[in-house]
C-alpha cells in the first residue's frame, strides 16, 4: 500500500507540472493574443474612418501583429529558426516539472536513508495474530499505560474475566504505535485483528547492540506471558479450532474444583495421579526415547460427567483446553493436522463424543475410512501419533459408545488408559445431595432420597436434576 502511494504521489507530481506548465502557457498566449486582437481592431477601426487605403494598411498591420505574437509564443525568431527553450510556456511548464522532480528524489533519498537505518540500528520481531506470544502481548498492552492515556487507535473486545461476568479489554488498533520499554523506544505495528489468518504484530526497537536489543524484546515477551499466566490463573481457557486450521477462545471459564465432579474415589484420584506424573516425566520420556504424549478415553453412558471431570483436571493441571469436532463437515485431514500442530506446549486437546464422527459399522480392525465427516481414519491416526504429530500434550477422547470406535483409533499406544463412566452409585447420590444442603442436609431425608434409586440406575446429570427442582 505505501509503495502504491509512493506511485501515485509520482504521477500527480509529473503529471501536474506538465498540466500546469501548459495551462500557464495556454493562458498568457490567449491573453497576449486577445490584447494583439484588441490593438488591431482599435488600429482597423481607424483606419476604416480615414479611407480605403487606411483600412488595408490597417489589416496588413493586425496580420503582422498576430504573426508576431504567435512566432514569439512558439519560439520562433524572426529568421524562423526554432529556438524551443525560449518558449515562455515550456520554460514555465519545465520548471513545475524540475520542481516535482527535486522532490521526488528528495523523497527517494529519504527512504533510502530511512531504510538504511532501519537495517542498521532496529531489531524487528514479529508474530502471527493467532499466535499464543500474540495474546501474551496483547493482554499485557491492556495495562499498558500508553494504551490507557496515549493510543491514538485502539481495539475493543470483550473478555470473559470470571464465570459470568464480562469485562471490556482495550488493546492498540491497527496501525503503528510508539511508547517506551525499558527506556527505549518502542515501534509496534498492528494489522488485522486477534485471531485472524493474516494477521500480524510487529515490535521494532532502536539501537546500535542488537545483541541488547534481542534482550529487551526477550524481556518485554517474558514479562507479557508472565503477566498473561498471572492474569488467568484462576481461569480455564477452552479454545476451539476453526476451518483454517487456527485456533481462537471459545470459552473463559473460573477454574472447576475437583471435588465439584463427584465421581467413584478411584475413578478420580487415579486418573489425577496418572496425568500430573505424566505432566512431570518430561525428561523421563526423552531418556527411553518415547514421545513424550498420552491419551485417555472416557467412555460410558450421557450424563455421568466426562465432560465435566476434563475440566476440573485442566483446572488441576493449570492448563488450558483445545477442543476439536471431528464430525464437523468443515474438518480435513490437513486442516485437522495443522490444529495439533498449532497448540502449545503442555495442555489437553478433547476430542468429544467421537462416536459421532464415524458410521456404526466401524466396528473392525481396518484403517480404512469410515468416518462421516470430512477427515479420514488414516488422516486423524496420523494427526494423533504419526510422524509429525505434536508432543507434549494429553489427548482426551469422550464417547457414549465405545462399540462404535475403530479399534485402530483406541488400542495401546494410541489410547494409555480407558476408564468407564457409569451411572450413579448410592454413594455418589448421597455426596452429591451433601454437596447441595451441605451441614442442613438430615441425615434421615439423606437416606430416604438415596433409598429411592436403585444402583447405577440414573445417571448423575439426573440426580442433579431432580435435586435442583
Amino acid at each position: 500500500a505505501i509503495c502504491e502511494r509512493r506511485r501515485m504521489l509520482k504521477g500527480v507530481w509529473i503529471g501536474g507540472g506538465l498540466l500546469l506548465g501548459w495551462y500557464a502557457g495556454v493562458r498568457t498566449f490567449k491573453i497576449e493574443t486577445l490584447y494583439a486582437l484588441d490593438s488591431a481592431s482599435s488600429a482597423v477601426a481607424n483606419g476604416s474612418g480615414s479611407g480605403g487605403a487606411a483600412g488595408e494598411t490597417a489589416n496588413e498591420a493586425l496580420l503582422v501583429t498576430l504573426k508576431d505574437k504567435i512566432t514569439a509564443f512558439f519560439g520562433f525568431d524572426k529568421k524562423e529558426s526554432f529556438t524551443f527553450l525560449n518558449s515562455d510556456a515550456i520554460q514555465r511548464g519545465l520548471v513545475v516539472f524540475l520542481t516535482g522532480l527535486a522532490i521526488y528524489a528528495m523523497q527517494n533519498c529519504t527512504d533510502a536513508v530511512w531504510d538504511y537505518l532501519k537495517h542498521r540500528f532496529t531489531l524487528t520481531a514479529q508474530f502471527r495474530s493467532n499466535s499464543e506470544p500474540t495474546r501474551w502481548i496483547l493482554h499485557w498492552l491492556e495495562g499498558l499505560q500508553y494504551t490507557k492515556e496515549d493510543a491514538h487507535c485502539i481495539a475493543v473486545a470483550s473478555n470473559n474475566s470470571e464465570f459470568g461476568t464480562e469485562e471490556v479489554a482495550y488493546t492498540p488498533g491497527s496501525g503503528t504505535h510508539w511508547f517506551t520499554y525499558n527506556n527505549k523506544w518502542v515501534q509496534l505495528s498492528r494489522s488485522g485483528g486477534e485471531g485472524e489468518k493474516n494477521g500480524r504484530l510487529e515490535i521494532t526497537l532502536f539501537g546500535l547492540n542488537r545483541k541488547k536489543l534481542r534482550h529487551v524484546i526477550n524481556h518485554l515477551v517474558e514479562e507479557a506471558r508472565l503477566y498473561s499466566i498471572e492474569q488467568e490463573k484462576s481461569l480455564t481457557i477452552i479454545h476451539t479450532g476453526d476451518q483454517y486450521g487456527s485456533w481462537y477462545r471459545s470459552s473463559v471459564r473460573p477454574v472447576r474444583s475437583l471435588s465439584s465432579v463427584v465421581l467413584p474415589h478411584d475413578v478420580k484420584s487415579d486418573l489425577v495421579a496418572d496425568a500430573v506424573e505424566f505432566f512431570n516425566s518430561r525428561s523421563w520420556y526423552a531418556e527411553c526415547g518415547i514421545p513424550f504424549r498420552r491419551g485417555y478415553l472416557l467412555y460410558g453412558p450421557p450424563g455421568n460427567g466426562k465432560t465435566s471431570f476434563v475440566i476440573a483436571l485442566a483446572g488441576r493441571l493449570k492448563v488450558n483446553i483445545y477442543a476439536i469436532n471431528l464430525a464437523s463437515k468443515s474438518l480435513t485431514d490437513e486442516i485437522l493436522l495443522q490444529q495439533l500442530n498449532g497448540i502449545p506446549y503442555s495442555c489437553i486437546i478433547l476430542m468429544e463424543d467421537i462416536d459421532s464422527a464415524f458410521f456404526p459399522s466401524a466396528n473392525d480392525d481396518s484403517e480404512s475410512n469410515q468416518m462421516r465427516a470430512g477427515v479420514t481414519l488414516s488422516g486423524v491416526l496420523n494427526a494423533i501419533d504419526g510422524v509429525t504429530a505434536k508432543e507434549g500434550s494429553l489427548l482426551v477422547m469422550t464417547t457414549n459408545h465405545v462399540e462404535q470406535l475403530n479399534s485402530a483409533l483406541i488400542r495401546d499406544g494410541r489410547i494409555d488408559k480407558k476408564v468407564k463412566f457409569e451411572k450413579a452409585t448410592k454413594s455418589q447420590i448421597g455426596e452429591m445431595m451433601e454437596k447441595f444442603y451441605g451441614e442442613d442436609l438430615d441425615e434421615g431425608d439423606k437416606r430416604d432420597f438415596v433409598g429411592c434409586f436403585k444402583e447405577k440406575q440414573v445417571s448423575m446429570a439426573e440426580v442433579q436434576g431432580l435435586l435442583m427442582r
